[in-house]
């Protein structure tokens, strides 16, 4: 059995991905200098929006915002007007992601939402941020959480 592991591509679009680089599942932790290589080579803040800019941009301009933290996290408290989609579920729920105008995923902190991007980066989408920090970043930075 074998996972792939992608080597890092470059930055801009349309992507040019590499050829994908097969690994032995029995070793999992070659993928590791290649994640952390591709990590290494994005430019700060790339591909994110802190609490207080993303709280600026909601009120001038429409945003789509998406929650993919499981029901007991989102029931805790969430971004009004998000779309609540676990991560769990976010495949087979891709179609209510919108194709055009800036989509912003956040979770707590951001490792669902990362994946959630790049996955979304895969499919041909553009205007796609992550809310660094995630709601944790957002509530520490005195903006409200909702409750339904």
């Amino acid at each position: 059995m074998s996972a792939v592991c992608w080597v890092a591509p470059r930055l801009g679009w349309p992507p040019n991905y590499p050829s994908p680089m097969y690994l032995p599942l029995s070793n999992p932790a070659r993928c590791l200098p290649l994640v952390a290589e591709y990590l290494a080579n994005l430019p700060a803040g790339y591909y994110t929006v802190k609490a207080e800019d993303l709280s600026a941009e909601l009120a001038e301009s429409p945003v789509v915002l998406i929650d993919l933290r499981t029901d007991g996290e989102y029931a805790e408290g969430f971004i009004e007007g998000s779309l609540h989609i676990p991560f769990a579920d976010f495949m087979t729920r891709i179609s209510e992601v919108p194709t055009t105008g800036l989509v912003v995923l956040y979770d707590n902190p951001t490792h669902r939402s990362t994946m959630a991007m790049v996955m979304l980066q895969l499919l041909g989408y553009t205007d796609i941020r992550v809310l660094a920090g995630g709601s944790g970043a957002w509530a520490s930075a005195g903006l409200p959480l909702v409750t339904e």
